[in-house]
C-alpha cells in the first residue's frame, strides 16, 4: 500500500491523507499484556576462517531478551520531529553516511541537518533488526500555528526495511518546516501500533511495542500547556504496555527537557540528551529494546568465554567464539534487568554458511572488534609497556649496592 506524501504543515490538506488521531487513540483497549519470561535462543553457528588464527572460530547468532509482551516480536515506531529548527547544521561531516551521500542532492545543508541526522541514525538502525520478528514503522511530526494534528505515518509497521528507507529518504527530501506538536507525533503511533481501525499497520496482538521519538526541541503546539499534552498523550500509551524512549538532539532539547523527561518517565522508557547531534547514530545504536542486564555467551568444550558479543536494539545477538574440533556446546546465560535470569545450552557444528546481509554485518563487526583488540601471542614480543618495565628492573638489578646509613 503507498505511503500519502506528507503535506506541508498549514497547507490545506486533502481528506483522508491526514490521519486524526486524538479520538482514534481514546478508544483502544486498555488492557495490558503480562510480562513473559526471558526468551534465549541460537539460531544460527557459522565457520569463520581468519588468517593467523591457530584454533578455528565460530559465529554464534541468536536472541534474548525479556519481553514485556507474550512473545519474542518487536513493533518498534520512529516519531522524528520535521520542524523548521531541524534545519540547523548537525556537524556531520561530508561523506560521514554512504546512504545519505547516495540520496539525491537536498541543497547544501539538506545533508548536513539536524533532520538528516535524525533520518541517518534510524536508517543506520534498520541493519540491526532482526526482519523474522521485528517490524519498523516511521511517523513524523510538524505543525502550524492552526487547529489539527501535525502527525503523518511515513511508512506502516513493515519487516520490508527496504520500504522504510524509502520513507526516510522521502521525508528527508520534504525537508522541515513548521511547529513542534509532540502530541501529534505520540497520538499517531500509538494509533499504529495498537491496530485501530484507522491504522494501515495490522495489530500483531503479544508484541513488544516501542516508540522512539527524536526531537531537537520542547513541543511548541498544541498552544496551551504543550509539554502537559505530549505527557498526558505518552500516559494513555503506558497503559497499553508501550514504552517511549526520547532522544532530544541540541541545546534547545536539553537546557530544560520537561517534555521529553516527562514523557519518557510516565512510560518507563529512556530519556537521552544528545548534545552533539553528529553522536546520534552511536546513541541511538545504544539503546536497548530488550530489557536485558546482562548477556554472557561461552563455549563449554573448550572452557572459554566468548572473545566478542555484539547485541542489537530487538535483542538479536551475535558472539565470537573459539572452537574445538567436532560438536562444540555452547552456553548463553541473559540477565533481566528485573534480576531474572535464564541459561540455555545448545550443541552445535560449524561450517560454511550462506549469511544474509544482518548476519554479514553482524559477523565483519565482531570480526573488527576482534582485531581491535590486543591479544599477544605466545610467540610475540610482550607489549612496549611490559619491555619497558622488565628492562627497569634489569637496571636496577644491574646498579651497584648503596652503601649502607651511618
Amino acid at each position: 500500500m503507498a505511503v500519502a506524501p506528507r503535506p506541508r504543515p498549514g497547507v490545506p490538506v486533502p481528506p483522508g491523507v491526514l490521519v486524526r488521531a486524538g479520538a482514534l487513540l481514546a478508544l483502544l483497549l486498555a488492557t495490558a499484556s503480562p510480562a513473559a519470561d526471558l526468551i534465549v535462543d541460537v539460531r544460527s553457528a557459522a565457520l569463520v576462517e581468519l588468517p593467523g588464527e591457530r584454533a578455528p572460530l565460530g559465529h554464534v547468532s541468536g536472541r534474548a531478551l525479556a519481553p514485556s509482551g507474550e512473545l519474542d516480536l518487536f513493533d518498534l515506531i520512529f516519531v522524528i520531529d520535521t520542524s523548521g529548527s531541524t534545519s540547523g547544521s548537525s556537524g556531520i561531516r561530508p561523506g560521514s553516511n554512504d546512504w545519505l551521500t547516495r540520496l539525491p542532492d537536498t541543497g547544501r545543508t539538506g545533508r548536513r541537518s539536524i533532520l538528516a541526522a535524525e533520518v541517518a541514525a534510524v536508517e543506520a538502525l534498520l541493519d540491526q533488526f532482526d526482519p523474522r520478528t521485528t517490524r519498523v514503522g516511521v511517523v513524523s511530526f510538524a505543525g502550524a500555528q492552526v487547529g489539527g494534528d501535525h502527525a503523518w505515518l511515513e511508512a506502516p509497521l513493515t519487516a520490508d526495511f527496504a520500504r522504510t528507507r524509502r520513507a526516510l529518504a522521502q521525508l528527508l527530501a520534504a525537508g522541515p518546516e513548521g511547529g513542534t506538536d509532540l502530541r501529534a507525533g505520540l497520538r499517531l503511533a500509538g494509533v499504529e501500533l495498537v491496530g485501530s481501525r484507522s491504522a494501515e499497520s495490522r495489530p500483531r496482538p503479544g508484541a513488544t511495542r516501542h516508540v522512539v521519538v527524536l526531537t531537537d526541541g520542547e513541543p511548541t503546539l498544541p498552544e496551551r500547556r504543550p509539554e502537559q499534552a505530549a505527557i498526558a498523550t505518552a500516559r494513555l500509551l503506558a497503559r497499553h504496555d508501550i514504552r517511549v524512549h526520547v532522544f532530544a538532539i541540541g541545546r534547545g532539547a536539553t537546557r530544560e527537557p520537561e517534555a521529553a523527561v516527562g514523557v519518557a518517565r510516565a512510560t518507563g522508557g529512556e530519556f537521552r540528551p544528545v548534545r552533539r547531534p553528529a553522536d546520534l547514530s552511536s546513541l541511538l545504536a545504544a539503546v536497548d529494546f530488550a530489557a536485558l542486564e546482562a548477556l554472557e555467551v561461552r563455549n563449554l568444550t573448550t572452557g572459554a568465554p566468548a572473545r566478542e558479543v555484539v547485541r542489537s536494539p530487538d535483542g538479536s545477538f551475535g558472539a565470537l567464539v573459539e572452537l574445538a574440533p567436532g560438536v562444540n556446546r555452547i552456553e548463553v546465560l541473559a540477565r533481566s534487568d528485573d534480576g531474572r535470569e535464564r541459561r540455555v545450552w545448545r550443541d552445535l557444528s560449524f561450517g560454511q554458511a550462506s549469511l544474509d546481509r544482518r548476519l554479514r554485518l553482524e559477523q565483519e563487526q565482531l570480526i573488527a572488534l576482534d582485531r581491535a583488540r590486543e591479544r599477544p601471542r605466545p610467540d610475540e614480543p610482550p607489549p612496549a609497556r611490559e619491555r619497558e618495565r622488565d628492562v627497569r628492573i634489569e637496571v636496577e638489578s644491574d646498579a651497584p649496592p648503596q652503601p649502607a646509613g651511618p
